[in-house]
């Protein structure tokens, strides 16, 4: 499933115009928008994956997992830039459900919630 995923973020993007003709930063820029994809699988118990798209641009980015109670128990650095992922291990959290944000130079781009069953 993780597969359909990576292939939908590609479908979006594959129709717009990759800055062929127009040598300007900001339109090459805009041909990809931070996007943060449901993670798989979910519920989890081992591990699960969190994809997620990332411009260029971006300088300084994140994904932080909180409990319910939105007090943040992880803050993963993200380095990488256009498609890809992290993996997040379920022996560091207990078994219930926990929000993710991706946060993208200070701004938060999606939350989404997981399941963690042990």
């Amino acid at each position: 499933s993780l597969k359909e995923n990576s292939n939908s973020n590609l479908l979006e993007y594959s129709g717009k115009p990759n800055g062929t003709t127009e040598l300007s930063s900001s339109n090459v820029a805009a041909t990809i928008v931070a996007s943060l994809s449901q993670n798989t699988p979910n519920p989890f118990s081992e591990a699960t994956t969190i994809a997620f798209t990332l411009p260029q641009s971006v300088k300084e980015a994140m994904i932080c997992i909180y409990d319910m109670n939105g007090t943040q128990l992880e803050q993963i650095d993200i380095v990488e830039r256009g498609a890809s992922s992290v993996q997040i291990d379920g022996y560091k959290l207990n078994a219930g459900m926990y929000l993710y944000s991706l946060i993208a130079d200070g701004n938060v781009i999606d939350t989404k919630r997981m399941v963690l069953t042990k």
